[in-house]
This record gives structure tokens, C-alpha cells and sequence, in this order.
């Protein structure tokens, strides 16, 4: 049987609790002692702040090519055609773009290979 829920597996998740509830019984507060804590919100401020630096001058820009016109031109406006077609009761293949090609047929010394071997 496959526990498995996104990235962290069940018996992950019951790990975290137990742990979660093992601090509250001794007493430990989760919200004041660690998210109210100034120096935790000072660290937690810091990695931010440079996590959003790197993503800011060395991720955005890659990310947002890789979004805007690889995924969302090639893959999702295809997909939606597509999925229209099949709506519609039609082939999500346009086979009329074939006309396009330099030749509609194949080619005559690939059908004498082919008959001679």
C-alpha cells in the first residue's frame, strides 16, 4: 500500500505531529516561544531577504522564459486547441498542415528502396 501524499509521505506527517504534540506536553509553546521569538523572525527575515535576492537576479528571468514561452505558447495553447478539437467532435491532429511540407508524397527513391530490399 502506497502512503505517499504529494512529498511528504504519511508517516511523515504523523512523525511531525507526534513531535507537535510531545512540545505542547512539555510545555513548549509553539507560537510564542518559536514564532515569537524576535531572533527566530530576524533569521526567517534574513533567509527571505536573500532567497528573494537569488530568485530576483538569477531565477526570474530564466522562469518567467520558461513559463511565458516555452510552457504557455508551445504546450498550453496546443493543449487547449487540442482539447477544443476533441470537444468538438474533431481529430486534435490537423492533418491539412501536411500541405505545407517541400513534397505530399514520398519521395520516389524511398519507395524504389523500399522495393528493393
Amino acid at each position: 500500500m502506497n502512503l505517499k501524499a504529494g512529498f511528504i509521505s504519511l508517516k511523515t506527517l504523523v512523525i511531525i505531529i507526534l513531535i507537535i504534540v510531545g512540545l505542547g506536553m512539555f510545555g513548549i509553546n509553539l507560537e510564542e516561544d518559536v514564532a515569537g521569538n524576535e531572533d527566530v523572525q530576524d533569521n526567517v527575515s534574513y533567509v527571505y531577504t536573500g532567497v528573494r535576492g537569488f530568485w530576483n537576479r538569477y531565477l526570474s528571468e530564466p522562469a518567467s522564459y520558461i513559463w511565458n514561452d516555452i510552457f504557455i505558447e508551445l504546450i498550453w495553447e496546443s493543449f487547449i486547441v487540442n482539447m477544443q478539437s476533441l470537444r468538438n467532435g474533431q481529430s486534435p491532429t490537423n492533418f491539412e498542415l501536411q500541405n505545407n511540407l517541400p513534397y505530399t508524397n514520398i519521395p520516389d527513391y524511398i519507395d524504389q528502396y523500399q522495393l528493393n530490399n
